[in-house]
């Protein structure tokens, strides 16, 4: 009785560790690849706002 329950608790606890692990890591990729993308995003943004500032300074300077 008591061996069949404790073989039972092993795979049981290593079945919900593995399937733990597996969504830790897929995750883990998408949390890296939003991370990507929003400073792409924030990036791209920072520099076409620091572009359209410098010309309109230019413009300002040319006026």
């Amino acid at each position: 009785m008591f061996q069949s329950f404790f073989t039972f608790w092993y795979f049981y606890s290593n079945v919900t560790k593995l399937i733990i692990q597996a969504t830790a890591k897929t995750n883990a990729k998408r949390n890296y690849f939003t991370f990507l993308s929003t400073n792409m995003r924030r990036m791209s943004n920072a520099c076409s706002q620091k572009y359209l500032g410098n010309l309109l300074e230019l413009q300002d300077k040319n006026a």
